[in-house]
C-alpha cells in the first residue's frame, strides 16, 4: 500500500507511515493570513490528533500555546487505528497487533522545542497523566505516535503535529529538512501555580 514505506525507517526493523504531501497553496494561504493579520482555526494535523489539550489557534506569529489547568495534566489523543485508517487499509490493518503509544514533551525555546524533558514509550492507552509536576507558567511542545505491528513487523506512525506551516517555518524546514524536534508539535502552557 502507498502509505507504508521503509525509506524513513530508523532501523531495518522499523517501518514508518509515509508523511502526507503538503501543497504550496496551503503555504500561500497562510501567508495571506500574515498580511491581513487575521486568525483561523487550524484543523489539519499530521499523525494522531490531540484531544486534550485541544488544538490551538493559528495566529500570524504561529500557533498559540493552549492554557492548561494542571501541572500534571492528562494528555489525550485519538486512538490508532483511526476510522480513516480502517477504511483506507482494511486488508493490511486486519493483521495489526500490539498497538502502544510513544509520548514526548519538550520545553519551549525561542522558536523551536529546546529540551526534551519527558518521554514515555509503550503506553497502552491513548492517554497519559504526567507523572511529575511540570514547571508553573511554562510553555511546552508535545507529540505522540502509535507503535504497532503488522504481520509481526514493527511500524510507527508519524509524530503528531500541526499540518499548516507559516512561511518562516517552511523556510527553516527547507534549510534543515525534517527536524526532530519539530516546531509544529502541539503546544501547551502550564498554569501559574
Amino acid at each position: 500500500m502507498p502509505w507504508i514505506t521503509n525509506n524513513q525507517a530508523k532501523s531495518a526493523n522499523e517501518i514508518m507511515i509515509a508523511p502526507r504531501q503538503r501543497t504550496r497553496a496551503r503555504f500561500w494561504s497562510v501567508g495571506v493570513l500574515l498580511l491581513v493579520g487575521a486568525c483561523t482555526a487550524p484543523g489539519a494535523v499530521v499523525g494522531l490528533r490531540p484531544e486534550y489539550p485541544p488544538i490551538g489557534q493559528l495566529w500570524g506569529y504561529g500557533y498559540e500555546f493552549v492554557q492548561l489547568d494542571s501541572l500534571q495534566p492528562t494528555l489525550r489523543w485519538e486512538a490508532f487505528p483511526r476510522e480513516r485508517d480502517r477504511e483506507e487499509n482494511k486488508e493490511i490493518l486486519g493483521h495489526l497487533t500490539t498497538v502502544t503509544y510513544d509520548l514526548q514533551i519538550w520545553l519551549a525555546g525561542d522558536i523551536f522545542p529546546a529540551e526534551r524533558i519527558y518521554a514515555k514509550r509503550g503506553l497502552p492507552e491513548a492517554s497519559h497523566r504526567i507523572e511529575q509536576p511540570l514547571t508553573p507558567a511554562t510553555m511546552y511542545y508535545w507529540t505522540v505516535r502509535a507503535r504497532f505491528q503488522i504481520n509481526a513487523e514493527p511500524r510507527v506512525t508519524e509524530w503528531g503535529m500541526y499540518e499548516k506551516m507559516l512561511p518562516w517555518q517552511e523556510a527553516l524546514r527547507q534549510q534543515f529538512g525534517d527536524m526532530l524536534p519539530n516546531p509544529l508539535y502541539f503546544r501547551f502552557k502550564t498554569p501559574p501555580q
